[in-house]
């Protein structure tokens, strides 16, 4: 049975636009394929090498991207409360060591963005905020050691 794989409305239509240029893109894959196949001897024919090649590739591009669409679950949090962080939050925290606040938004492993602050759940730091509450304190295992980070706001 495949995983379900939780996503924002947004990312699905993304997925869903990357799929349709990944099948445009492999049936001109495959007209270089077919056009390859007229040049004659393909033991020797690198274009058709590389064509097909590049057929495999798209072809499990495509098969990620339709499994993840297929097992895909919209996550609607218009009727959370900020009282616990879930999927989707953005959660306001605070170094203890360093007092500094830095926000992440909490997202599937599908969404994980660390230029735009969007952290995994299997994430170290994602795992540790995951069903906490605001004012509580959370231990993140690092490679430095364990660090302590104050929840200082939840929002949806």
């Amino acid at each position: 049975m495949a995983k379900t794989v939780y996503l924002s409305k947004e990312r699905l239509e993304e997925y869903r636009r990357e799929l349709k240029a990944l099948k445009e893109e492999e049936v001109l894959v495959k007209q270089q394929i077919s056009d390859a196949r007229e040049k004659g001897d393909l033991s020797e024919n690198a274009e058709y090498d590389a064509a097909r090649e590049a057929k495999r590739n798209l072809g499990r591009q495509i098969f990620r991207i339709e499994t993840i669409i297929d097992n895909a679950v919209i996550v609607d949090n218009s009727k959370a409360t900020t009282n616990t962080v879930i999927l989707f939050s953005k959660v306001t925290i605070r170094s203890i060591s360093t007092n500094t606040e830095v926000e992440y938004t909490i997202v599937s492993d599908e969404e994980v963005d660390i230029d735009k602050q969007k952290i995994g759940t299997s994430s170290p730091l994602g795992k540790a905020l995951f069903g906490k509450k605001k004012g509580d304190i959370v231990d993140v295992i690092a490679p430095i050691g364990v660090l302590k980070y104050e929840i200082v706001k939840i929002n949806i």
